[in-house]
């Protein structure tokens, strides 16, 4: 695809660069020295804020064999920044239904199992507001809390095609088998787990919540707003590893990581940590280009601004090579002629992905409803949603296939690899950023 943005290439900033690559990595083996002397804590500093990952659980999982080399995965929990959570609007909702007329609308209402209270109050249409757009119904918290699970999942589900509906259309969604211990770790009330509890609906294979103003607008504690708001909201992601022994094939290393970039800058670094008795541990975000290495766990900067929300998956993927991000994906067309022209379609089996490769997961209508990049053994970089409560995380595939099944539809997945060797593109950015594709469920979240 084509693009506005250009690309700076002064000799004097790149021998600038050249006499500083030793001394930056230098400087990043006494980062390793400090790590490897006992940090309890990774602590990520953001754009935003500060934003502590606290391990939640103490025992390494070993990757798969590979040409990435041994890696060690720790599960974290990363919590939205406290000031994030001043923001939450808590006001009754609104239900917008588009495109729905009177009847279509009395229809649908008449089939989502509802009691005979429910459907009258909910048929009542002095709450109803219509237009040419579809119609609007004012909802009282009371019917809302008395809805079934079926129930809710059927009027959710019809909510969550229209982003107007920002809880529906992006609702939490959890692991049925980890929720008791996401509530263990959160510290909740007895109360506020039960509410919460009663508001859960079904979801594919996982459970989802999107009522999170209801139950804070029963509350008074500010405290307890607190936890619960971090509880429903918190991500799960890895602390990633690279274990660098004396035995080491650095060459087969530098290959899969490097990727032809900046192999020069890191092959000095892993050789010598091939000389440290007994091994070594290396981040593997010190092998991240610059623009992932700054992002992972972090939350976007809290600015109300229209490019900041659209820093969704897509703008996410196809500047994860970028130093400085580009923001010129508001024309679809462009986009996917960029798409064409730097990518190729190498197929869906990611047992043949590399480090670098974009997957793309398209519904059945054939819209691109999420993409990420591959980094080694099913682990991924992802941002799911442009929302700025979504922070950049590493997953594993099978996590990140659960949230991108459509409800009436399927998910094709499909790995496409940069045509052109792979460099570090700087450029200038532009304005905004509109998102690639048009995208149903790109703001799911998973807990």
């Amino acid at each position: 695809m084509s693009s506005k943005s250009s690309t700076r290439t002064p000799s004097s900033e790149q021998t600038f660069q050249n006499k500083t690559s030793k001394i930056r990595w230098l400087a990043l083996l006494g980062t390793i020295l400090l790590v490897l002397a006992g940090a309890a804590l990774y602590i990520s500093r953001t754009p935003g804020g500060l934003v502590e990952s606290k391990p939640s659980e103490t025992h390494p999982i070993l990757s798969n064999p590979g040409p990435w080399g041994e890696l060690e995965y720790i599960p974290i929990d990363i919590e939205i920044p406290d000031h994030f959570l001043d923001s939450i609007d808590g006001t009754p909702p609104t239900w917008f239904f588009g495109g729905y007329t009177k009847g279509a609308l009395a229809n649908f209402l008449k089939g989502c199992g509802l009691g005979r209270e429910q459907e009258t109050a909910l048929m009542n249409q002095a709450s109803w507001e219509m237009n040419q757009e579809g119609c609007r119904i004012r909802v009282e918290d009371k019917l809302v809390r008395s809805l079934s699970p079926h129930s809710r999942s059927a009027i959710y589900n019809a909510l969550a095609r229209f982003p107007e509906n920002i809880d529906q259309y992006a609702p939490n969604l959890y692991r049925p088998e980890r929720i008791d211990d996401r509530l263990e770790k959160g510290r909740l009330s007895p109360e506020t787990i039960r509410q919460f509890k009663e508001l859960l609906y079904p979801a594919g294979n996982m459970v989802a919540f999107a009522d999170s103003g209801l139950i804070l607008r029963s509350m008074s504690n500010q405290t307890e707003r607190l936890r619960f708001m971090k509880t429903v909201s918190r991500r799960g992601s890895f602390l990633i590893k690279l274990n660098v022994r004396p035995d080491s094939d650095v060459k087969a290393l530098v290959k899969y990581w490097g990727g032809g970039a900046h192999a020069k800058d890191f092959e000095p670094l892993l050789e010598s940590l091939t000389r440290v008795s007994g091994g070594c541990k290396i981040d593997i975000a010190h092998l991240l280009p610059p623009f992932a290495r700054k992002r992972i766990y972090t939350f976007p900067h809290q600015v109300d601004t229209a490019d900041q929300l659209n820093q969704d998956c897509h703008w996410t993927s196809f500047n994860f090579f970028r130093e400085i991000p580009q923001d010129d994906f508001s024309d679809p067309e462009a986009a996917i002629a960029r798409f064409e022209t730097e990518y190729e379609l190498v197929g869906s089996d990611t047992r043949n992905a590399r480090y670098g490769d974009m997957l793309v997961f398209q519904g059945s209508s054939g819209i691109n409803v999420h993409s990420a990049i591959y980094i080694a053994d099913d682990m991924i970089f992802t941002k799911n949603g442009a929302g700025k409560d979504q922070p950049w995380i590493f997953m594993k595939l099978e996590d990140l296939r659960a949230i991108y099944v459509l409800p009436n539809g399927s998910i094709e997945l499909s790995l496409y690899r940069r045509k052109a060797k792979i460099s570090y593109l700087r450029s200038v950015p532009e304005q905004r950023s509109a998102g690639i594709v048009s995208s149903a469920v790109s703001h799911k979240r998973l807990m």
